[in-house]
């Protein structure tokens, strides 16, 4: 059976009466639909089984421009993009005894032609059970424009989003140019996606080498018996529960950044690591927690994939990685860099991102136990860090640039925020990239209003001691 046979009584084809506008496919339009229907990784059933009404397992993205979106080529480039990411066109059946990805006969994408980053124009999260896991929604206004993506972390992580991304402008682009796409996308191969979870016989290189039983045993202990402290709460005084905060650092703050990398020898991604972490010890200093178990950790996402994996549509290439630091340890800015430096550099050495993905392979197996101890909703990070990298080096020799800015067809792409998921207690999430030359931050945080604000402060006298 190639595709999931539903008619209109099957609750995952329901639509409600009030529904928004949809864009809609066939399920032989998607490429690779043949492969399904396909079971679930063990990342993918982690993202399903870990979500909960309160806390749904969406990130977004979202993207600035300077121009007025062409409501019609966007929705067409949509429509076009999509066929080419088959796990983004699919919803998870969960009826039987393993969990399956199936393409709908009708696939149907709900979007909103309004609304912004902060706000999501959609009353409830994405049911990935009924709906496919990505939805979008723009607004231009007074020659600017917005376009605002979610994804389910089931269906894709960060990596995959901005292959979609990537698919998305290019035939904007081309529709914007000459009405049609005439040149070609990078080639996906659909059928890699049945390969997904093997990432050991993809990594395998002689400069790494993974961790002994002992050692797996030590990092399990500190991990479940040396846990986070949560960032402390504050009154929100009617504030709204979740908040979504940016920022967008000038080019010469930006080049500041990469110089202070420089100095310090290290990359800028360990730099975003240890300024988190300081910002939490500052913002619990005065918590009254006892100083032996005061600890921050940041969970980081971790790439375990060749080049050879550029084929791959959008899916979850990525594996978790913590940095934790006791109280102590956070008792001076360099002391926070250096543990940070060495924690990454072990991580990446050993492949400890790795850890998670087996170590849930295996829980996998036993569905009610492992979403028993999901549901305890005890504390796995302080909070989570999550860096897409340089946009525009990526994308710049398909699309060309204006000035110093990337052009994407009528619009000049200004800023890229994206935003991880939260789950119970760990109370923030930051996403950074760099576009232009500019590094931009988002936050999303829970029940901790003026946080982000205080990285972001923090960060900017970092690199603009005079801001």
């Amino acid at each position: 059976m190639k595709t999931k046979t539903t008619d209109s009584t099957d609750p995952r084809e329901a639509t409600p009466e009030s529904s928004p506008p949809h864009l809609a496919l066939r399920a032989a339009e998607v490429l690779g639909y043949e492969l399904f229907p396909m079971p679930l990784i063990a990342m993918e059933k982690f993202m399903f089984w870990d979500e909960s009404a309160d806390y749904p397992k969406v990130f977004r993205v979202g993207l600035v421009f300077a121009g007025e979106i062409d409501d019609a080529r966007l929705e067409m480039a949509f429509r076009i993009a999509i066929q080419r990411q088959p796990l983004l066109c699919a919803s998870i059946d969960d009826s039987g005894n393993t969990l399956q990805w199936f393409i709908a006969n009708q696939v149907a994408i709900p979007f909103h032609r309004t609304g912004d980053f902060e706000r999501s124009p959609f009353i409830e999260p994405i049911d990935i059970r009924r709906e496919p896991g990505i939805r979008f929604w723009y607004q231009s206004a007074f020659e600017q424009s917005e376009l605002v993506l979610e994804f389910h972390h089931s269906a894709c992580d960060g990596i995959g989003a901005r292959v979609f991304l990537r698919d998305w402008l290019h035939a904007y682009i081309e529709l914007h140019r000459c009405g049609t796409v005439e040149n070609e996308f990078m080639p996906l191969d659909p059928a890699r996606l049945q390969t997904r979870g093997l990432y050991k016989r993809v990594v395998r290189t002689e400069s790494t080498r993974t961790t002994s039983t002992w050692e797996k045993l030590v990092h399990a202990y500190h991990f479940h018996f040396r846990g986070p402290q949560p960032i402390r709460l504050v009154d929100r005084n009617g504030r709204d529960r979740f908040e979504h905060r940016r920022l967008q650092l000038n080019p010469q703050q930006s080049e500041a950044m990469v110089e202070i990398a420089r100095e310090n020898d290290c990359s800028v991604n360990d730099l975003m690591v240890g300024l988190c972490v300081e910002a939490i010890s500052r913002w619990n200093s005065d918590a009254a927690v006892s100083r032996r178990w005061q600890r921050a950790r940041i969970l980081i996402p971790t790439s375990h994939r060749s080049a050879g994996e550029l084929k791959l549509p959008s899916a979850n290439r990525l594996g978790f990685g913590f940095v934790s630091l006791s109280r102590d340890q956070c008792e001076s800015r360099q002391r926070i860099l250096k543990e940070t430096i060495q924690q990454l550099k072990m991580i990446q050495q050993l492949q400890l991102g790795l850890d998670f993905v087996d170590l849930f392979g295996v829980a996998s197996q036993w569905e009610w136990p492992t979403r028993k101890v999901l549901g305890l909703h005890r504390c796995m990070a302080t909070a989570t860090l999550s860096n897409m990298g340089d946009l525009t080096d990526r994308f710049v020799r398909m699309w060309g640039k204006t000035g110093e800015q990337l052009r994407v067809g009528n619009l000049v792409l200004l800023g890229v925020y994206g935003v991880p998921p939260l789950r119970p207690l760990t109370r923030a999430g930051i996403g950074a990239c760099k576009v232009n030359g500019q590094f931009c931050f988002a936050a999303q945080t829970e029940s901790i209003p003026g946080f982000a604000e205080s990285f972001f402060e923090l960060l900017r006298g970092y690199v603009d001691p005079s801001a």
